[in-house]
């Protein structure tokens, strides 16, 4: 069996329908990251029934359909379809080729089909289990699940396993099992709940029909003292209503007049106000004009200022200009003469600077051989320098090696302290655990004693209650068996009233006689002559072979009646009928004188038209009908009544034999009446009736014993629970002190070990120091020699250094030298160059000095022309401010006059604003009292409406205002008290039912019921925990077995796969064996056991390969999905898989998604998965034996 096709559309990123043709062996899928690959794993968990979203890597239902993309539209269905061969029969179906699909649509629904058939879910997972695909599979095994595999708890390992071995089936039906044991429990004591319930109400109803006749006087009393109270309290609160609404409207009268006189007085304030305002503006105009001329001059004086600075200015600059006339005058003098001088001096000069040149050359020359012996000398001092540095660092060496060698001298000195300590630690720890250590086996012992005690007190009960539930038994299966006699009683009755219901046994024409009267069409219809008589028992044969097909008689009242009957018979074809109109039958009666004879015979029944029973109305259809019908005993009674009586009696024995009047005899096996005859049915209904009475008495007493035993068994299980949970905690408390003693014990033992390895540790720390010491010693020994040896060196270096510096010295000042020479030339030619720069620049600067001597001329003569300007209007300003400080002084008189007007206003304002404030003090204070009272209004108000809805309430009726009824405070305090005397009264007698008896026999027929079914549900459960037990008994003796295989399975892939070592699966112990969990122990080749989360990750992962290959070596699935787990592999451990990938391929097909060159070199046909169009998935196939083949 083999994956042959998988076919997919809409599912995820496989828009378009996509089909993936698989071969036997390997089959690779490549493709780069998120073109989709892993979306073909996901389509095989889900046709596989994978109901989770989240394990499809999506949040919602929706998200597996395809979504969209920029330019092609999402999709209303995903479609996967998964095709196996079937060969083999491995699937337990009659096709060779299997075609499992699902369909899931965006509303949330999802379909499955099998070979195109509609299945359920369920199906498709019973379908796979035990082959390896199931939902504890081992086949499929998706990206990051390998880790999974080895973190898997121990039973998630052992339900792998169990699918393995092909029951988990078995486990699923234990779990079914169960949880129908639980539903059933569950219903049980929902039932026991009801039944219990409905007992305690079978005898609460007893009790309510007394109640009901104190309920009514009690009822009436409590109506009338209430109606006297309600009066009583309206009329009281109508008038306190009336005094409020008096006192209301008083006070909103003076509160208008009080806001009159407020009004009169506000007038005055305002005309006040507006005076004021009048005066104010007054005040602030000449403020305002005021400020405008103190503006006006200060700009004025700022004008006047800055005329006095220009004139001064002007005086200064024309100062300066004849200064400067003289100046240049002078300047041009003495020009003439410097000219001369400069032109002896540039002489000279150039006559000393050739000399410079010459001196120059020479010192250039000596420099040059000086920097060669200096360079000579650096090389030297560097070859020193370069040996001192290494032995300084030789130096360095050694203090940090006495810096760590005395570092871990502290910290062992440290580490000897602390574990000192620690040793002090754990002896006093020592000491407390064995002093608890005692205490604990002590206690140990007292609860030891309780237990057996305890234990045989409930083994005393356990044998009392196994007595008491075996009789509880009985009872219980006694009253089953009655309920159930009961109800087949029941049944039979229901049948035979159904039968009676639709007339079973009459004529279609009698039945469509008697439904036309029932639905009116026909009138006088008065029923069948079978249907009006009552039969005593054991005459029903006899009155039916006697009667015959005249049971089926209709009685009518009148023969008009008959004929409109025998008319709609014709009419609608029903057939014939025989009418006994009441009005047209002539009956003659037996004469007595025969009835007389007849006495004297022995086995003569007597009449059959008197022996029946009827209504008086029916009475002569009945005597017209059997009036001459004669009942005996037997047959030869009747033919001796038939000779000895000359009468024409038609006579019938109780067996159904006939003597007619003519003397024809009828009878044989065939005269009994069959089941549709319809006395039969009566007198049987009637035993049925009987019976059934009869039951129920014994069913009411058997409940009554039971419920006894119950009571008894109740008290029992109340004293063994007691006891089981004494029992429980001292086993708790003697499970936690044995824990403790061993905890202790163990804690002694590693306080011991503690103590030892510390002391151990303490003597090898000491050797250390010792050895530590040592070593230092040395160290520090070494140092002192490197030390004077550098410091020889060192003074050695510092004489050369210093003999280097001198000669650098030297050589920077003949730089220097030379530099200054070369400054000194430069400068010398510069000066030269200055001379005949100079004398050119004194004749310019003599013509410049001729021109500045005339503008300072005639910028003398046009300052003072300005000055004279500047006096003139200096002189006017001071005018213009001598005539604005005369006004400012007037307007500041004003001023003080209009605020002196301001302030006498305000004072006037502000007497009228204080004579307002005690008038409105008192309206506040009046209008706080009128809201009071419109509040308190409000509130009594709303108390009468209260009481009238109170009123409405009680008594359903409107409320009627009638005069106060006369009544003391004493007398309406005692109408209260009884009030509430009868409410308490009528509260504890509770509600009272009149329909007590109706709902008794309603609740009576509820509990028969039940309890049949609470019988039907425990023999449901005990056949249920039968079924466990067998189930369970299979599933631990089938997992006993497949585990050793899967152990030598595993060890064996393993060591073929690591190429040695050891691994072992291990069932956990001290644990039910049913939810005993598998553990895994490797042991890598050339390494101790460990835990597998000591693995590196790609041991792991190869761990984890060969468990999922043992189990598929052991019991092959029909193919292994693989999803990338060979990422974390080395290409050393890529080979080892690889390889045995190979020869697994041999017998079962793989199907490998991977990136890995190792792994895809092992595939036979590879496929690729790619994104042409962003956002949609397609596949493209490669066969590699037709791809070599075309190679060549």
């Amino acid at each position: 069996m083999f994956l042959k096709r998988l076919d997919i559309k809409g599912f995820k990123s496989f828009a378009d329908k996509t089909e993936i043709a698989l071969e036997p062996g390997i089959n690779i899928i490549v493709g780069p990251n998120g073109c989709g690959k892993s979306n073909v794993v996901d389509a095989v968990r889900w046709v596989l029934g994978e109901g989770n979203v989240r394990h499809l890597r999506g949040h919602k239902s929706e998200d597996i359909i395809f979504n969209g993309t920029d330019k092609e539209k999402g999709q209303g269905m995903a479609w996967v379809e998964m095709t196996l061969e079937n060969s083999d029969g491995l699937l337990p179906v009659a096709y060779h080729e299997v075609t499992v699909s699902r369909k899931a649509f965006r509303n949330g629904e999802s379909e499955f089909y099998l070979n195109k058939t509609r299945v359920r879910m369920k199906d498709i997972g019973e379908l796979f289990t035990g082959t390896g695909l199931g939902k504890k599979g081992y086949s499929i095994i998706n990206q990051g699940e390998l880790e999974q595999v080895l973190n898997a708890q121990p039973l998630e390992r052992r339900l792998m396993l169990e699918e393995a071995a092909g029951i988990i089936k078995y486990r699923q039906q234990r779990d079914e099992v169960n949880r129908r044991i639980e539903k059933t429990g569950q219903d049980l004591l929902r039932l026991g709940d009801i039944i219990n319930e409905l007992e305690q109400r079978r005898q609460e109803l007893q009790i309510k029909a007394a109640k009901a006749g104190q309920y009514r006087l009690w009822a009436d009393e409590l109506g009338d003292k209430e109606r006297f109270v309600y009066q009583y309290e309206g009329g009281r609160l109508r008038r306190d209503l009336a005094k409020k609404q008096e006192d209301f409207v008083h006070r909103n009268h003076e509160v208008e007049r009080y806001r009159q006189e407020i009004a009169e007085g506000e007038e005055n304030l305002l005309q006040e106000e507006l005076n004021l305002r009048e005066v104010e503006t007054i005040l602030n105009d000449l403020k305002e004009e005021r400020r405008q001329l103190e503006g006006t001059l200060s700009a004025l004086t700022s004008d006047h200022r800055i005329a006095g600075e220009r004139l001064k200015n002007n005086q200064e600059r024309i100062v300066a200009a004849s200064s400067d006339a003289a100046r240049y005058a002078g300047m041009l003098q003495s020009l003439q003469n410097d000219l001369e001088r400069q032109q002896l001096d540039w002489e000279g000069e150039s006559r000393g600077y050739q000399a410079r040149v010459a001196e120059y050359s020479e010192l250039e020359q000596e420099l040059l051989d000086l920097e060669d012996k200096l360079e000579s000398e650096r090389s030297r001092f560097e070859v020193q320098k370069s040996d001192f540095f290494t032995r300084m660092q030789g130096e360095a060496e050694v203090k940090n090696e006495i810096l760590s060698n005395a570092e871990q001298l502290k910290r062992l000195h440290d580490k000897h302290e602390r574990l000192l300590v620690r040793v002090d630690e754990i002896r006093n720890k020592l000491s407390g655990i064995n002093l608890d250590l005692d205490q604990m086996q002590n206690e140990k012992c007292e609860n030891e004693e309780q237990l057996s005690l305890c234990t045989g007190e409930r083994t005393r009960l356990d044998q009392e209650y196994n007595n008491l539930l075996g009789v509880n038994r009985q009872y219980e299966d006694k009253l089953t068996s009655l309920a159930r006699q009961a109800q087949e009683i029941k049944a039979q009755i229901i049948h035979l009233q159904e039968m009676q219901r639709n007339m079973v046994g009459y004529s279609p024409a009698a039945r469509a006689i008697l439904t036309a009267g029932q639905k009116g069409g026909l009138t006088g219809i008065m029923g069948l002559a079978g249907e009006v008589i009552d039969v005593p028992p054991g005459m029903e044969l006899a009155v039916e072979m006697a009667a015959g097909r005249g049971l089926e008689n209709i009685i009518v009242e009148k023969s008009g009646h008959a004929e409109k009957a025998i008319e709609h018979l014709k009419k609608s074809g029903a057939g014939r009928v025989t009418f006994l109109p009441l009005d047209l039958l002539k009956v003659t009666d037996v004469p007595e004188k025969v009835l007389r004879e007849l006495a004297a015979y022995p086995g003569v029944r007597g009449l059959a038209s008197r022996l029946i029973g009827c209504e008086e109305k029916y009475r002569r259809a009945i005597d017209y009908l059997l009036g001459r019908v004669l009942i005996v005993d037997d047959l030869p009674i009747g033919i001796t009544i038939f000779k000895k009586i000359a009468y024409p009696f038609k006579i019938v024995t109780l067996e159904g034999e006939l003597i007619n009047p003519g003397g024809a005899v009828s009878g044989g096996s065939k005269a009994r009446a069959d089941a549709s005859s319809p006395l039969q049915r009566k007198g049987e209904e009637k035993k049925l009736q009987k019976n059934l009475g009869e039951i129920q008495a014994l069913q009411a007493e058997q409940q009554t014993r039971l419920n006894e035993s119950r009571e008894n068994l109740r008290k029992l299980e109340e004293t063994r629970e007691s006891i089981r949970k004494s029992i429980m905690e001292l086993e708790y408390h003697l499970q936690l002190l044995c824990k403790g003693i061993d905890s202790n014990k163990t804690n002694a033992a590693a306080a011991r070990r503690d103590i030892e390895e510390n002391l151990s540790e303490i003597e090898r720390i000491d050797a250390e120091i010792d050895s530590v010491c040592q070593r230092l010693q040395d160290i520090e020994e070494r140092q002192q020699q490197v030390e004077e040896e550098n410091q020889k060196l060192a003074a050695e270096m510092e004489r050369a250094r210093e003999e280097l510096t001198a000669r650098h010295s030297e050589l920077e000042l003949r730089r220097e030298r030379l530099t200054s020479w070369q400054e000194q030339l430069a400068m010398k030619k510069n000066e030269l160059d200055h001379y005949a720069a100079n004398i050119e620049q004194f004749k310019q600067v003599g013509a410049s000095y001729a021109s500045s001597h005339q503008e300072a001329c005639s910028l003398q003569e046009r300052l003072e022309q300005e000055s004279k300007k500047e006096s003139d209007k200096s002189q006017q300003l001071e005018e213009k401010i001598a005539g604005h400080k005369q006004k400012l002084a007037e307007i500041a008189d004003k001023l003080e006059e209009v605020q002196a007007g301001h302030l006498a206003a305000q004072l006037r304002l502000d007497e009228l604003r204080g004579a307002l404030h005690p008038g409105r003090n008192r309206i506040v204070e009046l209008e706080a009292q009128t809201r009071n009272l419109e509040m308190a209004i409000t509130r009594s108000g709303v108390e009468l409406e209260s009481l009238q809805e109170r009123w409405r309430e009680r008594f359903h009726t409107e409320w009627i205002e009638e005069e106060l009824p006369t009544a003391t405070a004493a007398e309406i305090r005692e109408y209260k008290a009884r009030i509430e005397y009868l409410q308490m009264q009528i509260e504890e007698l509770g509600p009272v039912d009149l329909e007590t008896i109706k709902e008794y026999e309603e609740i009576n027929e509820r509990f028969t019921f039940l309890t049949g079914q609470y019988q039907d549900l425990t023999n449901a459960r005990d056949s249920l925990h039968e079924l466990l037990q067998e189930t369970e008994k299979l599933l631990i003796k089938n997992f006993g077995q497949f585990i050793q295989l899967a152990n030598q399975s595993f060890n064996q892939t393993f060591q073929e796969i690591f190429e040695g070592g050891e691994a072992t699966l291990i069932l956990e112990l001290n644990k039910d064996r049913l939810e005993a969990g598998v553990d895994i122990e490797v042991k890598l080749p050339g390494k101790k056991s460990q835990l597998l989360g000591l693995l590196s990750g790609g041991e792991r992962a190869l761990t984890c390969i060969a468990f999922v290959f043992s189990l598929l070596r052991l019991k092959p699935a029909p193919f292994c999905l693989l999803d990338e787990i060979d990422a974390a592999l080395d290409e050393v451990n890529l080979n080892r898989f690889s390889r045995f990938l190979r020869s697994m391929a041999e017998v079962m097909q793989f199907i490998v998604i991977t990136h890995r060159q190792g792994t895809i070199e092992a595939g036979s046909k590879i496929h690729g998965v790619t994104m042409p169009e962003k956002g949609i998935s397609s596949v493209f196939t490669l066969d590699i034996s037709q791809t070599e083949n075309l190679a060549g």
